[in-house]
């Protein structure tokens, strides 16, 4: 079947129109066309104007905003106490204790983290001391009590969510009151040990009470492995600094080429105690050796060619110790055999290691314009520290800002 279309037909031999008139009746109905076209056009090129202006506007303010931000970046290895002197400045700048736990702990217990904190520190010393206790250094003796204390903790009888309450405290410290396990702790090789560790042990009956509520000082000082990236912002004297905590394990290190745009500044964290110790993640390789490679990877690095460097060598309360008290030989660490670095041959005093080690350091800028390194001797963990050499790096930064907009 067809389809069927009516139409009002007139007389066929009658036109309904002549041809001026179609033609006429064309024009004006092409103009007609053409002025509403043209009407809706200037319309909507005003419309798509004013919203490209108003993006572009945006985008200034946007970029300007930018400018005035000084992003940080803050690198070094594992264990170096960079994360610890991110929380300090969280402290200092930002709001303390709520700010700790939103950006280490999110919805997560700080208590679970500091129980799982001392079990594996407690673990980590005895393992260390089964090792020295088979060299001939090591003429020690557990008592019953001892060693069915240590069995309690090492045998993975203890499920992973244990808390610690007073039996698991009593183990503790029946362990930790040894004096060869002490010592074992002081004469720690690899990096595993904490160096907060004493201080957990040494608080056990508080963080083993019914009530315990992790303090300012334990949040700063248990280990939070930085896994990625955490930021935050601070305002201070009329400028704003945006900081960036890059994880320092070497899985972690790739991820931190998503801070390189436009960083104001690197600071860059190594600790100076860890010169006669192993790395967290394989043991046979120096931390000192590890800390000054990296270091020369990142200062030398295309990525950071117009950033300024600031150098922070910390745990110099550590180094003294060693130096000082434990006469530790900075020899061990430099001892001329590896050649990217030089051979040490001073009285292994505090100020002439301190002048040394940095002095290695510097050695490694292969920037042909002679661009500036501003070292820094540093204790995260002093809270007075942190905040004098924060307002050194504050001084720094807005200087190599002012420098980079052509206005110094």
């Amino acid at each position: 079947m067809g389809c069927c279309c009516n139409k009002d037909v007139g007389d066929s031999s009658q036109p309904l129109l002549n041809d001026q008139d179609k033609a006429g009746d064309t024009t004006a109905t092409k103009g007609s066309l053409s002025t509403t076209a043209s009407t809706k056009k200037g319309k909507k090129n005003k419309g798509s104007s004013r919203t490209d202006s108003k993006w572009t506007n945006q985008l200034k303010k946007d970029a300007e905003r930018d400018k005035k931000i000084k992003k940080l970046l803050l690198l070094g290895p594992g264990n170096s106490g960079k994360s610890t002197f991110f929380k300090q400045l969280l402290r200092i700048h930002g709001r303390g204790l709520s700010d700790l736990k939103k950006q280490y702990f999110g919805q997560s217990d700080m208590k679970r983290a500091i129980y799982d904190n001392v079990l594996d520190q407690i673990r980590a010393v005895i393992n260390q001391y089964k090792q020295f206790a088979e060299s001939e250094e090591y003429d020690s003796k557990l008592s019953e009590e001892e060693e069915e204390a240590i069995s309690y903790i090492t045998n993975n009888n203890l499920p992973a969510d244990c808390e610690i309450n007073k039996e698991v405290a009593n183990k503790i410290k029946i362990i930790w009151n040894n004096v060869d396990i002490k010592k074992a702790y002081d004469d720690r090789e690899n990096l595993s040990i904490v160096d907060s560790a004493a201080y957990f042990f040494n608080e056990i009956d508080r963080i083993s009470s019914i009530d315990y509520q992790p303090t300012e000082r334990d949040i700063l000082l248990v280990r939070t492995p930085t896994a990625g990236i955490v930021s935050a912002k601070f305002d201070i004297n009329g400028n704003t600094f945006h900081i960036y905590d890059a994880g320092g394990q070497k899985c972690e290190r790739s991820k931190w080429i998503h801070c390189f745009d436009n960083v104001t500044a690197v600071i860059f964290i190594g600790s100076l105690s860890c010169f006669d110790q192993g790395l967290y993640e394989t043991a046979y390789t120096n931390a000192m050796h590890e800390t000054l490679m990296l270091w020369d990877e990142i200062l030398n690095s295309r990525w950071f060619r117009p950033t300024s460097m600031i150098l922070f060598l910390n745990k110099c309360d550590l180094f003294k110790i060693k130096l000082e008290e434990k006469n530790k030989d900075l020899h061990v660490c430099f001892d001329g055999k590896t050649k990217q670095f030089d051979e040490y041959k001073g009285d292994n005093s505090y100020k002439d290691g301190i002048d040394f080690v940095k002095q290695q350091f510097v050695a490694m800028n292969k920037c042909q314009n002679g661009r500036e390194i501003y070292a820094h001797v540093t204790c995260a963990t002093d809270k007075d520290n942190v905040k004098k050499v924060f307002n050194d790096v504050q001084n720094i930064v807005v200087n190599a800002a002012l420098q980079r907009g052509g206005l110094l």
